[in-house]
């Protein structure tokens, strides 16, 4: 096949899945999944920011709802309906202006752009290697990015900011990487997933602009919403931080090491404690090879560190794994020459896009989706002393 042709056959591909995603979202939005929650949260919001952590002003909005009673259970009495920082409500505060339909249209059509951007931005981290629309039929194929999307969840617009982030950490941007990751800080899981590398990179600039960035949306937010609204998103977030704990606790969608610890340790301090720990070699691990402060950022590299922050993050529903989607992109970029190397790497990938679907079937007892990311990151890891990451990064 000539090259125009692989162009043709690329772009056709990626068509045809944001055209079946444009298709769903008649679907998605008459589906009340967890936007319901978010707009419930943002509609109380709009009408007093008083209300932005209140179960009890949510509760009506969320039952008001056609379907919103399967939404709320005895966990929502405890933590209501928003478990974001105030910062958050800005975009959660706007949407509850309109009415639901639209404002989950509106959230849908945002996080399909939210593809475009991260397939540019990791087509752009690959050095070409990857072209924008192979990125987008990688993201667009696998079903966390469907289950985001059915569900009005906001990992898309995860993956877009952290690809954002990564690509300006590979041009020297430091400071545009800093105030771009520090949107992260509008998701705390994410911000413990993934707000360590500019530190793992040496890039003192990337971190300040990260806190700068973080400082003045909370300024913002104090401002617009009151400072009062941080003393109860601490309450929320301590609750939040035991959601293991509280009824209802969805544990099957769980998919990252606390997963994993959980399933073969129980619940408790000391299987956190091991999960903490196996977090941190991962992480480590990971530094050690793809980190220091003259090691360039490349999507090797981008990958390896959104894997293990993905492994090492607290709270990894199937719609939260979207970065797993760079490591993907890292695999194919970075393709091996040998048949035993591509049966390995096609296998994995392979596990990783069915991985939700073989855990449904089996029942297993553990996260199987949450193997499949282990082997993600081993593959890119144990890879890296076979093939060394790409000299030529900066793009």
């Amino acid at each position: 096949m000539t090259d125009d042709r692989r162009a043709l056959a690329r772009f056709a591909g990626a068509l045809f899945f944001g055209g079946m995603y444009l298709g769903m979202l008649p679907l998605a939005v008459g589906k009340v999944g967890d936007f319901g929650h978010f707009w419930s949260a943002g509609h109380a919001v709009a009408a007093d920011p008083a209300q932005m952590y209140s179960a009890d002003a949510h509760r009506p909005i969320v039952l008001g709802l056609e379907g919103g009673a399967s939404l709320w259970n005895e966990r929502a009495d405890r933590v209501g309906a928003f478990f974001y920082p105030p910062p958050a409500a800005f975009w959660y505060g706007f949407l509850g202006e309109f009415d639901y339909k639209i404002a989950a249209a509106i959230q849908g059509l945002v996080t399909l752009v939210s593809v475009a951007c991260a397939s540019v931005c990791v087509a752009a981290l690959s050095g070409r290697r990857l072209a924008p629309a192979t990125v987008a039929i990688l993201v667009l194929a696998s079903p966390t990015c469907l289950y985001a999307y059915a569900l009005g969840q906001n990992g898309l617009m995860t993956l877009a900011v952290a690809s954002a982030g990564a690509l300006a950490l590979a041009r020297d941007r430091d400071g545009v990487a800093g105030a771009v990751l520090s949107l992260l800080a509008c998701k705390p899981s994410w911000t413990l997933g993934l707000g360590w590398v500019p530190l793992a990179l040496g890039r003192w600039r990337a971190i300040v602009a990260f806190l700068v960035g973080a400082l003045a949306a909370a300024v913002l937010a104090a401002g617009a919403f009151g400072p009062q609204r941080f003393i109860e998103y601490v309450q929320v977030a301590g609750l939040v931080s035991r959601l293991d704990r509280l009824p209802e606790y969805p544990a099957a969608h769980q998919h990252n090491l606390y997963a994993l610890a959980r399933s073969a340790l129980g619940v408790g301090v000391t299987t956190d404690l091991v999960a903490v720990t196996a977090g941190l070699a991962v992480i480590g691990l990971t530094v050690w090879r793809f980190g220091g402060p003259r090691r360039p950022m490349s999507l090797e590299a981008a990958g390896a560190f959104f894997a293990a922050g993905t492994l090492a993050n607290p709270h990894v529903h199937h719609y939260d794994m979207l970065p797993m989607c760079v490591a993907i992109a890292a695999i194919a970029a970075a393709f091996p020459a040998t048949m035993r190397g591509r049966v390995v790497a096609g296998a994995v990938v392979a596990f990783w896009y069915v991985s939700f679907f073989v855990g449904e079937q089996l029942d297993a007892g553990f996260s199987i989706p949450a193997i499949a990311n282990l082997l993600v990151w081993a593959w890119l890891v144990a890879s890296s002393w076979l093939v060394a990451p790409p000299a030529v990064a900066r793009v």
